[in-house]
């Protein structure tokens, strides 16, 4: 039985050769584009509350610079890591009652016979799940962004993720969920002054986030009507059939218009038929966005 996650889904829509080398033959690149996981470490500090935990984890991605830019790069994404969790905690206080990181998999429905897949199921795992005093459930999912925009107001009216989440959650719980409280911090807006040391950047982005709390911190609350979980449901089965079918045919098509987005897709070595690319790659289970997690390090 396969499971189907949001990001396996979307990464299918994409591109179903990326989906076919990254989720069916298991294929990640050995060398990966280096970056710092703020958005992660954000992510562990909301799960966990703290700031301190948040942190940890951000460094542990870069355990040993290898030179004062990493080190100094480091240093200020610690600073905007720690600021951003810090506001975000002062800002959003603890629901008294909810669930954290909470998972659920749930049988893939035919819509027109109510009968269950046997190839595939959904999974997937939200940020939070509450409940308020008027007795309703809430999901709460946390998000950073470089700018937001109207533009990214009106995506979340279509955002898959939140529908997959209502949708699973729903089932597996059997209750009604309301709706999401989606949180947005934005990332800093300000760059470090030529003639500004390190530590005094440091603190000028955590006051920053302290001073302009209506610049940084943006909720929504987020709905969808049964109709739209009716055709969510009525999608999912078609994107099995789909996929069903270019498993027994061995076809996976290539969407080119992908292949540049972002700093150029990992796998085209692959598709171009590059001799010795898989040697670019290891093997990795699918999936893993659903393990637990129970370090502060990097997932």
């Amino acid at each position: 039985m396969e499971i189907l996650t949001h990001t396996r889904i979307q990464t299918r829509k994409n591109c179903p050769k990326m989906d076919y080398w990254r989720n069916i033959r298991g294929l990640v690149p050995i060398a990966k584009k280096k970056s710092l996981n703020i958005g992660g470490a954000f992510h562990k500090g909301m799960e966990t509350r703290s700031v301190e935990k948040a942190v940890t984890y951000l460094r542990n991605q870069v355990p040993y610079p290898q030179d004062q830019q990493e080190a100094d790069e480091l240093e200020i994404a610690a600073a905007t890591v720690e600021a951003m969790v810090a506001g975000a905690l002062e800002k959003w206080p603890a629901f008294e009652r909810g669930h954290r990181e909470l998972k659920f998999e749930v049988p893939v429905l035919n819509p027109k016979t109510s009968s269950a897949s046997r190839s595939f199921r959904l999974g997937g795992k939200t940020d939070e799940l509450v409940q308020l005093d008027d007795g309703s459930w809430w999901i709460v999912e946390y998000k950073t962004a470089s700018q937001i925009g109207q533009a990214y107001v009106d995506r979340l009216d279509l955002d898959s993720q939140i529908t997959t989440y209502i949708y699973g959650l729903q089932r597996q719980l059997n209750i009604w969920i309301s709706g999401v409280f989606y949180r947005v911090v934005r990332k800093p807006s300000i760059r470090q002054n030529k003639n500004e040391t390190l530590e005094q950047f440091r603190q000028r982005i955590i006051r920053d986030y302290q001073e302009r709390k209506d610049f940084y911190f943006y909720e929504f609350q987020l709905y969808r009507s049964q109709a739209d979980l009716d055709e969510f449901e009525k999608e999912l089965w078609a994107f099995t059939q789909e996929y069903l079918f270019a498993k027994r045919s061995g076809v996976h098509w290539k969407n080119t218009s992908k292949c540049t987005e972002f700093g150029g897709c990992p796998y085209m070595p692959l598709c171009r038929g590059v001799e010795g690319a898989e040697n670019m790659f290891r093997s990795e289970k699918l999936n893993h966005e659903l393990e637990e997690d129970d370090t502060d390090g990097a997932a």
